[in-house]
């Protein structure tokens, strides 16, 4: 072996020892996974974490990044000494929130072992009151027909509520008294009836309630009573750009009367094209192509001719928008 060999291993095995003996940080965290358990989705959690130092040299938090809905709060310390502990404070919203909860700080820290950490926030969020379904949609009702839904509250299990009152803000529908299904939880069914007068029919239900998040629940009620046809859109809205020209649908639908045929289309434009198509075997819908918004269109609905004597001609006005 030549004296450059023998050199040369000295000068690595010096190097080596020099690496091996360098004081370095680490990074310990005893509980890094909080878990918040169930919770009413109108609080903020907040929760403390605890790092420490198991290094022999300082260790320094560099950055923090945290996911959607934690923010990071005081920090005692960014700079963290052998042997000592720095805490993180964290809040989580869970305002608005529903069901199970996940979030995630990450410490990047000088660290070389372990660069980043993640320190975990996790539960689930309950709603304060839950109202389901929020709004009921009773679709298209033939006249004298009846049908009915059923909503219902539901609180957390602890949280005990009662529902003092009933109001109804319109016609149309009607209600029966809420029954409890345990202190947290009722139902109650609402009609609608079809009354005489075809279109739109809508109301508001109105309980009140002992719960001190809710004390008006409100539930918007819904429905369509069928003439002798139905047409949607009842209107029918364009952009004020005679320079591009659309194209729209309008839907025929039996209602009352269960067979009829669309006989003729009055367009509102010479050089509009019309398709009529069948729709299984109780609509029809009509397709109008090169359709341009021009104020000559607020003067001359779509007419369409119909062979039901109850409903022979059907109206739909148009409505322009100005292109912000």
């Amino acid at each position: 072996m030549s004296w450059t060999h023998i050199i040369r291993i000295a000068w690595w095995g010096v190097v080596s020892l020099g690496v091996a003996g360098a004081a370095t940080p680490r990074i310990a965290v005893d509980v890094p996974h909080f878990n918040f358990g169930e919770q009413p989705n109108n609080l903020t959690i907040e929760h403390a974490f605890e790092i420490r130092n198991d290094g022999d040299a300082p260790l320094k938090i560099e950055r923090i990044r945290s996911s959607c809905g934690c923010t990071v709060g005081e920090v005692s310390s960014y700079q963290v000494a052998p042997g000592e502990t720095a805490t993180i404070a964290a809040s989580y919203k869970l305002i608005g929130r529903r069901g199970n909860q996940h979030s995630v700080l990450t410490l990047e820290t000088n660290d070389p072992v372990t660069p980043r950490t993640q320190l975990i926030m996790s539960g689930y969020a309950l709603q304060s009151l839950r109202v389901q379904p929020a709004q009921l949609f009773f679709d298209t009702l033939p006249a004298g027909a009846t049908r009915t839904q059923t909503v219902e509250l539901r609180a957390p299990a602890n949280r005990h509520f009662e529902i003092t009152e009933v109001k109804l803000d319109g016609e149309g529908f009607t209600w029966t008294e809420p029954v409890a299904r345990g202190g947290h939880h009722y139902a109650l069914t609402v009609t609608a009836q079809g009354g005489p007068t075809p279109g739109p029919v809508s109301a508001e239900l109105r309980l009140h309630t002992t719960h001190p998040d809710h004390p008006v629940v409100i539930i918007p009620l819904r429905a369509e009573v069928a003439g002798a046809l139905t047409v949607a859109p009842s209107s029918m809205m364009l952009m004020n750009q005679p320079d591009r020209p659309v194209t729209r649908f309008v839907v025929v639908r039996a209602g009352s009367v269960r067979d009829f045929e669309i006989t003729d289309v009055e367009l509102p434009q010479d050089d509009v094209n019309v398709q009529i198509a069948r729709i299984g075997s109780e609509g029809y819908r009509i397709q109008l192509g090169n359709l341009r918004g021009t104020t000559k269109l607020l003067d001359q609905p779509l007419r369409i001719y119909t062979s039901a004597p109850e409903m022979p001609v059907i109206e739909v006005p148009f409505q322009l928008i100005d292109h912000p």
